[in-house]
């Protein structure tokens, strides 16, 4: 699960990722991904292992949010001292 988020952040795909604290949505998680289909975030949320094998489920809800900081295409920037 750890590797998979890191290799959807290392691959540009991955803007967020966290747990949550205990809710009364009982919601484990999030994930913001950046795609431009919901089928691409539908594929990109399967490769991960924890949900293949069912431990977390998926609800996939549009997001929109201005092209900046972590939110531009890519990786993000480091910050210059």
């Amino acid at each position: 699960h750890m590797d998979n988020i890191k290799r959807l952040y290392d691959e540009c795909k991955l803007k967020v990722a966290g747990p949550f604290d205990k809710n009364d949505l009982q919601w484990r998680g999030i994930f913001i991904l950046d795609c431009a289909t919901k089928e691409e975030a539908e594929k990109l949320v399967q490769s991960d292992p924890a949900i293949a094998a069912g431990i977390f489920s998926v609800d996939i809800v549009p997001w929109y949010t201005s092209p900046i900081g972590s939110f531009k295409k890519g990786k993000p920037e480091k910050a210059k001292p």
